[in-house]
């Protein structure tokens, strides 16, 4: 679990304070525990003559339901949870999106998953839980920050069902923000072995995979596809920083090798349309964006 000191999570939301159409920065959301009241008992007194009062025998047990049980064990899925979405938004706030922070992401995520999942299925059961879980401090700190994250981008505190699963839709989104960065670190180092010392491509390696018809190959290269678009998509944004040292200048260069290595690969396919595309996107962010930081 991540160090307390750590779990100060206000630079998750630094991007969006920092667009233009944002008004003055607010105070951080607080929660005032919710009061919930429970079904209050019948106390009329039933009693008959000459039998006890009903003051005078024990209280019964009330049995419990399955809706009981369902609530418990989703209270403790979501303690086991939390910690590791906590995890996930720690490596956030510090922006380190190394390819060995992929699986703290992805976990993070599964997390917060399982949060909508649980809203989603019963809404109303929701505030039964934060009532269950309102002494637990990671799960309160993962509320906390859906919570500014919605109130960041809507200017209102969520209160009612839909607004509360918008605001871990947002938690969300910044997670997979996290795990696509990652995978892009993962992939700048992966495709190191199609090229040659000199940084020329090593054509003979991508030919014979590609003859070979080998499943693997095939999947790295829809592999590389996806994260050449997710890089072109960082280096439009306003905060191009990949990883620790990995700055907009080195997401340029993944993607001119990478449109360099696909345009290679779909010319030798016969794909003209797109080795022309990845062609495009090479002498662009060869010219162009080269010295960007």
């Amino acid at each position: 679990m991540p160090d307390k000191k750590s779990n100060d999570f206000d630079d998750l939301f630094g991007d969006d304070r920092r667009r233009k159409d944002d008004i003055h920065e607010e105070e951080a959301v607080s929660f005032e525990d919710i009061d919930f009241n429970d079904d209050a008992l019948d106390g009329a007194d039933t009693s008959s003559p000459g039998t006890p009062g009903t003051d005078d025998l024990p209280l019964a047990k009330k049995k419990r339901s399955s809706d009981d049980f369902e609530a418990d064990m989703d209270a403790l899925l979501l303690t086991a949870q939390s910690p590791m979405i906590i995890e996930g938004m720690k490596y956030l706030t510090m922006k380190e999106y190394t390819a060995g922070r992929l699986p703290v992401f992805a976990e993070a995520i599964k997390g917060v998953e399982l949060f909508i999942t649980i809203l989603r299925r019963n809404p109303k059961k929701y505030f039964k839980l934060a009532n269950m879980m309102k002494n637990d401090i990671d799960y309160k700190e993962v509320e906390k920050t859906a919570f500014n994250l919605y109130n960041i981008k809507f200017k209102a505190t969520p209160v009612i069902e839909d607004h509360i699963l918008r605001a871990y839709e947002l938690l969300k989104d910044k997670l997979r923000a996290g795990y696509e960065k990652s995978l892009i670190s993962k992939t700048s180092a992966e495709i190191k072995k199609f090229f040659l010392l000199s940084g020329g491509i090593n054509t003979d390696v991508i030919r014979e995979a590609t003859f070979a018809n080998d499943p693997a190959f095939k999947a790295e290269i829809t592999n590389i596809n996806q994260r050449i678009n997710a890089a072109i998509n960082i280096m439009k944004s306003n905060n191009p920083e990949i990883a620790k040292g990995l700055k907009g200048r080195d997401v340029n260069i993944f993607i001119i090798k990478a449109s360099e290595m696909l345009a290679y690969y779909y010319r030798t396919i016969g794909n003209t349309e797109a080795s022309e595309y990845y062609n495009r996107v090479y002498n662009n962010h060869k010219k162009y964006h080269i010295i960007r930081d």
